[in-house]
């Protein structure tokens, strides 16, 4: 289906399984169980963080965002996923295409901000953790989180105005279960080269940066437990250290 002026297609077809259509009873069952423990885990998280007192904390602060931004992610694409499955292939119109890539490219850009913001709390509790209340107070949490979105909204937003002003003449026909940037750059016309190296550039700041930040505040982190736990070993008494040294391997393994 095209719209009038014949450059943009206004239906996009969304194929799914196609070789797996005789299994899609099992693979819905299957789908809808992940997505309901996945979502119900989630919103367990983000309740009990916001109930009890106790969790108002900037760690689990961030961890209740994050699971929020877990919601949003899934939920965008779970629903549809599952209505493609039973109906083999399911169709969807061009704006919605377009609007589900926004938002899980969105969301998924966030949580790489989110995680690097969790890493660098870690670093400041553990490694800086007489100035750590201080450093970390409200106003920060709040600027780091805001900005963290802002930065995967911004970016992602760049990269969909740039696809839609492509081409898209057909075909219609994406063999996947949702809307996802390669796709639908292959369903384009038009050149797409623009396209691909403003996402390979933003992948830079988005991913490489982002990894390299939470890789280098981890091996501090390690240094430091690994010196704490070396200068336990050589109290003659039990120090009052090693309760919280314990706690903060189940911190990172948490994160």
């Amino acid at each position: 289906m095209y719209d009038q002026n014949q450059t943009r297609i206004a239906e996009i077809l969304l194929l799914g399984f196609p070789n797996a259509y005789h299994l899609k009873v099992l693979l819905f069952t299957i789908f809808l169980l992940i997505y309901v423990v996945t979502l119900t885990g989630n919103v367990v998280i983000v309740v009990l963080v916001s109930v009890h007192r106790r969790l108002h904390t900037p760690m689990y602060f961030f961890l209740s965002l994050l699971s929020s931004s877990e919601v949003i992610s899934t939920t965008n694409i779970v629903p549809k996923m599952l209505s493609v499955i039973l109906k083999d292939g399911d169709s969807m119109s061009f704006a919605a295409c377009l609007t589900q890539f926004y938002i899980f490219s969105a969301s998924t850009n966030s949580e790489c901000f989110l995680l690097t913001v969790m890493s660098f709390d870690r670093y400041l509790a553990i490694c800086n953790p007489l100035r750590y209340n201080a450093i970390m107070d409200f106003k920060l949490r709040i600027n780091l989180v805001v900005w963290s979105w802002i930065t995967g909204l911004m970016v992602t937003l760049l990269i969909a105005i740039l696809v839609s002003n492509l081409k898209f003449c057909g075909p219609n026909v994406i063999d996947h279960f949702f809307c996802d940037l390669s796709p639908i750059l292959q369903l384009s016309c038009s050149d797409t080269t623009t396209v691909k190296t403003q996402a390979f550039i933003f992948s830079v700041p988005v991913i490489v940066l982002p990894f390299i930040f939470i890789f280098v505040t981890y091996v501090f982190i390690s240094f430091a437990i690994l010196r704490l736990s070396s200068h336990n070993k050589r109290q003659k008494k039990p120090s009052p250290l090693v309760v919280p040294t314990w706690l903060l391997y189940v911190c990172i393994m948490g994160l």
